[in-house]
């Protein structure tokens, strides 16, 4: 089985997918730790350097490579599922999972931890933040909710456990 986490920047995708991997036994990838690890450069670095359609190509180019693999949970980057046709990439190679937050929420969380987010690196204070989240996501949501199941990513890590699990459960994987 494959389990992908989509969402936005700091939905927590990262946290759920080692908390799951763990729970499962599954491997774990992150795409943003693959694409680091494989080009030599931080997300920011490569943005800056070669460009954002270059590192969806990248996305592009890691999320075909899982095809292979089984029993692994993916946490994707916040944009992978919205370009190049990756969702439907998604959701033909395993079972996707939107992590689904307000965006008050999202303003809050990214607010405090921006520095190495290369989209939202310039906004300085939250009212200028919450416009910006505000119009992506709503940009990005036609392609979040193609997913599979959609949680609601406010519960507690252990709570997000139990709902994948007994999603997966009940549709037999």
């Amino acid at each position: 089985m494959r389990i992908f986490l989509i969402g936005y920047m700091g939905s927590g995708k990262s946290k759920l997918a080692k908390a799951l991997s763990e729970e499962l036994s599954y491997e774990l990838i992150d795409t943003d730790n693959q694409i680091e690890a494989h080009i030599g450069q931080t997300v920011s670095q490569i943005f800056d350097s070669k460009g954002e359609d270059h590192f969806r190509n990248l996305e592009t180019k890691i999320l075909s490579g899982l095809s292979e693999k089984d029993n692994i949970v993916v946490a994707t980057g916040g944009g992978l599922p919205c370009f190049n046709n990756n969702i439907e990439t998604i959701n033909k190679g395993g079972t996707s999972f939107y992590l689904c937050h307000k965006t008050q929420n999202l303003t809050d969380r990214l607010f405090l931890g921006n520095e190495d987010r290369p989209l939202i690196i310039k906004y300085k204070d939250r009212t200028s933040l919450h416009p910006f989240i505000k119009i992506n996501l709503k940009r990005r949501e036609k392609y979040y909710f193609q997913a599979n199941f959609i949680l609601n990513g406010d519960q507690t890590i252990d709570s997000l456990v139990a709902d994948v699990l007994w999603f997966k459960n009940q549709i037999g994987q």
